[in-house]
């Protein structure tokens, strides 16, 4: 159960995995996820995302590992999984 400052979080993550797109993905479960740039920023950032199925999933932003919430790349890769699980 979240509180009511982690379920903002997460809504927020969950409305900036919008703005993320997965531009590589590999047959292993290894998904790059790429944040594409704002007016302040000049380069895009990637994340490596590792998807094995609906009970393994990580991130190379720590995230999860930190707040024990899913980040927004995960949630990019999840929503792009959802049909296949």
């Amino acid at each position: 159960m979240y509180t009511r400052a982690m379920y903002e979080k997460f809504y927020e993550e969950l409305f900036e995995s919008g703005k993320l797109s997965i531009t590589q993905q590999n047959n292993n479960g290894r998904y790059i996820v790429r944040q594409r740039s704002s007016s302040d920023e000049p380069w895009d950032r990637e994340f490596t995302v590792i998807f094995e199925n609906m009970d393994m999933i990580t991130c190379d932003c720590g995230l999860y590992t930190h707040l024990g919430m899913l980040c927004r790349h995960s949630l990019k890769v999840t929503s792009d999984n959802r049909n296949k699980y």
